[in-house]
């Protein structure tokens, strides 16, 4: 069977029509009619491995209540446009190498909120109305075949969200339709929806749509509007959802997934919560393949000084288990699920102008051994990004062609089934990483910024092909050759970016300009260790201008926003 993202729909080879989106992309500004004052909800995200669960986002807490005499109505427009190109490399052990052409892609967001007018002990109503057009590679994407292979997604129309939600007096609510979801720092659920929030200000991202589902959702902020206990900024929420598409799901593919959730929020200030959420997932196969895994993610975003500077301190903690019949061998025809994914995030920031020091560390757990009964490799959502070659480009292109190589009928009799699950989509997996940033500010217009990320695998690269065969059971990479120890590779990251404010329409146009050049580590043995592979980008973006002062820190998705 096919990975679920890998049946999304592509362009035609010859892509013959890109100039036009293109121009439309870049002529279209991104506007803002009026601020929108959003509700809260839960929804959930793909995750790890062969088999991972999608996991959802809590309704924050709503600190200081606050009264609209008028209801109101926004429309918001946003775009990307970017060229990239990578230096070529070897993907699999037949020498087939990855293209080095100008690959060129877009995205194209529009969004429609609207309001009731908030009055003291009455009724609230919010809608919300998003989609996107002309979302992924436009011209350049790659020929070859393979599982979700960088480059090789497009849709010219996605729908993204359709709900309405109710809240009664600031403490109880409910919302209902289509919807994404962020936690935490994204492992599990991350919404790539960063160019209408405040990370569109990281560095070294280029996010997608997340992952949507359709939602019935119940949330309870019993003690908000008590002043004298500790309690005000608690949050509960439940929600039941069926999932439209995430990374191991897809229900126009017959893969059908629902879950149920429980998730609760502390705020201790505005920008200072912690959090806890539960998830069950059961999800069942035109096949007769069944997953069923329960979730457990902790988080916390920590906030210290005035928005837009001082000390933050992000992390997040998940752990997934269960039972499934994906990925099936002769001798387990089902596995557990045991995975277990860590990451933080620290950063400084004196402001603008000024400097901003960041570090970003990871523990995913990896898989020793594709014929066991355990699949341990956690996958973190694609969305959660570390550097621009590693994990991006190489491991994704190297995972994406495993299952053309341990499905050659001319060496295998009957390969094993799912094989295609184990293309990352370029995620962040299977690895211990660090990835120190440091940027530098010059005024509120125009950034340098650097990092170096560090990559160990917490399990050897394990082809299924070529570790049966070459190997006997011996671990043996995706190019046939033993693993020498453990490092991945070492990337340094230099990047620019400007932006210009549209300030009558609350927006801006930024430009980004981002190498990436990575040492491969003696894991991925035969890639070229001795010949570094480059890549870079260029990006522009229409997009909402967002002060830190108008939206702290701490409520980075659309599913967290206070009405103040």
């Amino acid at each position: 069977m096919t990975h679920p993202i890998a049946r999304t729909p592509h362009a035609s080879p010859a892509r013959t029509w890109p100039l036009v989106p293109i121009c439309a992309l870049l002529l279209a500004p991104a506007t803002t009619l009026a601020a929108p004052s959003l509700a809260g909800g839960v929804t959930p995200v793909a995750a790890p491995a062969y088999v991972t669960p999608t996991a959802p986002a809590p309704v924050p807490a709503k600190t200081a209540p606050t009264i609209r005499e008028d209801g109101t109505l926004s429309l918001t427009v946003a775009g990307r446009g970017s060229a990239a190109r990578y230096s070529s490399f070897a993907v699999d052990r037949a020498g087939v190498r990855s293209p080095d052409a100008v690959e060129g892609a877009s995205r194209l967001s529009l969004r429609m909120d609207l309001e009731t007018a908030d009055r003291p002990g009455g009724l609230s109503l919010a809608a919300r109305l998003a989609g996107e057009a002309l979302h992924g590679t436009l011209f350049g994407g790659t020929e070859l075949p393979g599982d979700r292979l960088p480059g090789s997604q497009f849709d010219r129309v996605l729908p993204v969200e359709a709900w309405l939600g109710a809240s009664w007096s600031d403490r109880f609510g409910a919302r209902g339709g289509l919807m994404t979801s962020q936690w935490g720092l994204g492992l599990l659920a991350n919404d790539g929806m960063a160019l209408f929030d405040e990370r569109q200000n990281e560095w070294f991202q280029l996010p997608a749509v997340g992952d949507r589902v359709m939602r019935t959702a119940l949330w309870a902020a019993p003690w908000r509007n008590d002043k004298t206990t500790a309690l005000r900024g608690l949050l509960f929420a439940a929600a039941f959802d069926r999932v439209i598409r995430d990374e191991i799901a897809n229900s126009e593919a017959g893969e059908e997934a629902v879950q149920a959730v429980l998730s609760a929020r502390m705020y201790l200030a505005k920008d200072r919560w912690f959090g806890l959420y539960y998830v069950y997932r059961s999800q069942d196969h035109d096949d007769g393949k069944f997953l069923r895994t329960h979730v457990v993610d902790a988080a916390a975003d920590l906030h210290f000084g005035a928005p837009g500077r001082g000390l933050r301190i992000q992390a997040e903690g998940v752990v997934i288990m269960g039972r499934t019949s994906l990925a099936p061998t002769p001798e387990f025809p089902e596995h557990d699920v045991t995975q277990m994914g860590t990451a933080a995030r620290v950063s400084w920031d004196t402001g603008r102008p000024g400097v901003r020091l960041a570090l970003d560390l990871g523990w995913f757990s990896g898989d020793a051994s594709l014929d066991d009964d355990t699949l341990g490799a956690f996958r973190a959502d694609p969305n959660y990004q570390q550097g621009l070659v590693l994990f991006r480009r190489v491991l994704g292109w190297q995972t994406g062609r495993a299952r053309l190589t341990a499905s050659d009928p001319d060496v295998v009799g009957r390969p094993n089934e799912d094989l295609d699950r184990l293309a990352s989509g370029g995620a962040v997996t299977a690895a211990l990483t660090a990835f120190p940033k440091i940027g530098v500010r010059f005024n509120e217009h125009f950034e340098i910024y650097s990092g170096l990320l560090f990559a160990i695998a917490t399990s050897p690269p394990t082809d299924p092909f070529h570790t049966r065969t070459l190997g006997g059971g011996e671990a043996r990479n995706f190019l046939g050759e033993v693993p020498d120890g453990r490092v991945l590779g070492t990337e340094m990251a230099l990047g620019v970016r400007g932006r210009v404010p549209i300030r009558s329409i609350r927006s801006q146009v930024a430009f980004g300009l981002e190498y990436g050049r990575l040492i491969v580590g003696g894991a991925l043995a035969g890639s070229g260790a001795d010949s570094p592979i480059h890549g870079g980008r260029f990006v522009l973006t229409f997009t909402p201008a967002i002060e830190p002062a108008a939206k702290p820190a701490s409520q980075l998705d659309d599913n967290a926003e206070d009405k103040r």
